[in-house]
């Protein structure tokens, strides 16, 4: 996966650097390192590293029920992943057939809801009902009753899936060598004048396009030769200055995506609402218990010293980020004089980046055919988890949930586990949006080719399933389905993470070849291993990887990780320190390479945030500002880019479109 993402950062640093060359006129390197894409993007990576340095607390591993209601939990045909918390527990607690608990003082306020016994009084109450019914029924009680929620598919499973078949999104591409088989979909798809998406084109045959690519050099115009002569830009000019985009994202996918944007110079405005507080986005609960606080801080996201402040909503590190080098502004889109003002800013944007939920933003008037009459030159980009359309429009849903109906989860669970220890990981948001940031910058290019807008969705989790392409393969070739791989490969071996001393330290070992094998062997002093019959060549080792593993853990675990790296990478075997956030931050990579970047917020305090997800040549690495406080940037909003006189801003925000502070009912 890590891969495939850097793959994906790469696309989208070209498209930044392909603007850059345009605007001057010289050619760029970028250097993208994917350690570093790692650090963005794995399972929530970015906040945690921030909640480390605002509480010193190191993410816990995730347990089978992280907070009342969540969890991985068994039905009659399979396994349910479900997502509590205070928030949402008035709406589980009907939908489980126990709202009478909804009048318990246990129950029924965030601070009760909050302490850690209500994780474990609650599992009773809820498995029963859960056995009873199917991951199908328990889908539709969750979407009914408004509860995030989805099932452990497996790749089998997603073939039948009826959002993607009323989607369309599987097809069958014929090739040459293999036959007619099926392949997940396009990552997005532009809603143009031209009509839908063209077929995809199989993989080429080795070489099959040689005399053709030969012809059209020949036919080229040769390049100016570059220079040979270092260059560093004089130009303090970001890529992407001069593209003003309105940001309606919440949660993580949405945000990371704006966060790339403006990263490399795109003007991001945060359209907020004091009126409203988004989910999961500028923290969970606007003025949280001291419980909760203590709870989000636990979970490796919370607020500096685990001390919310007057301003909860500005000192997350859940939000804080990926918010750096935006702005916010506030307006109430549920009033006609928030549409007034919606209307004047897209007459000035160039942009909408959006994920939510489609009916509702779509009842705020955030829609392709009012954006376009508005103004015919702007690119919307959509980021639903299933699709604008289909049974699963109105679906509720975060990152794992939609990873657990691709089919990630059962593929990455540990061998022997039930599912119900399944690991909650979220690359797909962070995969969403660096697909959205690219996704946009296309439109922005097509706008400039055609003199046309456009809108592009991308639906996570089809943007996801190309990313588990080769189980999806395997099983359209061979019906052959993966399961519970945990850190095993399809054929290495050994390749795992192993215990090295000192508390919860691991590290990881791969061999790719007969002569890392023998290396390994070296380092281990266990030569009697290279003539044991068991590990004799790949397939033998493979067979017996557990018996194996053993043998490996029984000498990594008196030594330390880092040393077992050293010295195996100068040997060439693959190795690497399994690194929490502390770590992290004390990596020698790191500091050499000035991941890490200082950064001043005026309520949460100076801490180091990780830097831009790739480096150019010709762009300085200019200090990210902080993340925006709640409608700090109001006055510029609506006094500089909408012309509003002193009367009408004073009279916005008596109705409680301008403010800084969430309403008092907010809770």
């Amino acid at each position: 996966i890590t891969s495939y993402h850097g793959g994906y950062v790469g696309a989208l640093a070209t498209a930044v650097a392909l603007r850059a060359v345009a605007d001057r006129g010289e050619g760029e390197h970028l250097d993208i390192s994917i350690f570093e894409t790692a650090n963005h993007s794995i399972d929530l990576r970015l906040g945690r590293l921030l909640g480390f340095q605002y509480s010193g607390r190191v993410a816990p591993r995730a347990g089978r029920v992280s907070q009342v209601g969540t969890g991985v939990f068994p039905c009659s045909d399979g396994f349910f992943l479900m997502t509590g918390g205070p928030a949402y527990m008035p709406r589980i607690l009907p939908m489980v057939g126990r709202a009478d608990l909804l009048d318990h003082p246990d129950w029924s306020t965030p601070a009760a809801l909050s302490a850690p016994e209500r994780i474990e009084e609650f599992i009773p109450i809820l498995l029963p009902w859960m056995i009873e019914r199917t991951r199908a029924e328990v889908r539709d009680a969750c979407q009914e009753f408004g509860v995030l929620g989805g099932p452990l598919n497996t790749i089998a499973d997603t073939f039948e899936d009826p959002n993607f078949t009323h989607r369309n999104f599987y097809q069958t591409i014929d090739h040459p060598e293999t036959g007619p088989l099926t392949y997940p979909g396009f990552h997005a798809h532009l809603h143009r004048e031209e009509g839908p998406m063209p077929e995809r084109r199989r993989a080429p045959l080795l070489g099959e396009h040689t005399e053709e690519v030969l012809a059209e050099l020949e036919a080229a115009t040769p390049a100016p030769a570059a220079s040979t002569e270092p260059r560093v830009s004089s130009s303090k000019r970001l890529p992407l200055e001069g593209l003003r985009i309105l940001d309606f994202t919440v949660v993580w996918a949405g945000p990371y995506s704006t966060m790339q944007l403006a990263d490399w110079g795109a003007e991001v405005i945060r359209v907020e609402s004091v009126m409203h507080l988004a989910p999961a986005t500028r923290g969970q609960l606007a003025r949280p218990p001291r419980d909760a606080v203590i709870a989000q801080g636990n979970s490796g996201m919370g607020f500096p010293d685990d001390d919310a402040g007057p301003r909860p909503w500005n000192m997350a590190a859940s939000f804080n980020c990926h918010a750096r080098n935006k702005l916010s502004m506030t307006v109430d889109l549920t009033r006609p004089e928030g549409q007034e003002v919606f209307d004047r800013l897209l007459a000035v944007s160039d942009g909408v980046i959006e994920n939510n939920l489609p009916p509702n933003i779509e009842k705020q008037g955030v829609t392709w055919e009012r954006l376009s009459r508005v103004n015919p030159n702007l690119v919307m980009v959509r980021i639903p988890g299933f699709g604008i359309d289909g049974p699963y429009r109105s679906y509720r849903t975060m990152g794992h949930h939609m990873e657990a109906l691709a089919g990630h989860p059962a593929i990455r669970s540990y061998p022997g586990l039930s599912l119900e220890y399944a690991p909650t990981a979220v690359p797909s948001d962070a995969a969403s949006g660096i697909g959205a940031a690219l996704a946009f910058l296309l439109g922005i290019r097509y706008r400039e080719r055609t003199g046309r807008g456009l809108m592009i969705e991308q639906a996570t989790a089809e943007n996801f399933m190309p990313m588990v392409g080769e189980f999806i393969l395997d099983y359209s070739m061979n019906g052959r389905l993966w399961d519970r791989m945990g850190n095993d490969h399809w054929w290495l071996a050994p390749h795992n993470v192993y215990p090295t001393y000192g508390e919860d330290a691991w590290v990881t070992i791969a061999v790719r070849n007969e002569e890392e094998w023998r290396r390994l062997c070296d380092v281990m002093r266990r030569h009697d291993l290279v003539d044991d019959p068991r590990f004799a060549d790949m397939a033998s080792r493979y067979a017996n990887r557990r018996e194996l593993d053993t043998e490996i853990a029984a000498w990594t675990e008196g030594i330390d990780a880092y040393w077992i790296q050293q010295r195996l990478q100068q040997v060439g075997v693959p190795a690497g320190v399994v690194m929490d956030e502390a770590i992290a931050f004390e990596d020698r990579q790191h500091a050499a390479r000035g991941f890490f970047q200082e950064i001043a917020h005026p309520d949460a305090g100076t801490h180091l945030n990780v830097g831009r997800a790739w480096r150019a040549s010709g762009t300085p690495m200019t200090p990210g500002r902080h993340a925006p406080l709640l409608g700090q940037h109001n006055e510029y909003v609506y006094r500089e880019l909408l012309g509003f006189s002193a009367e009408e801003y004073a009279r916005y925000e008596e109705m409680n479109h301008i403010g800084t502070e969430y309403h008092p009912s907010i809770p």
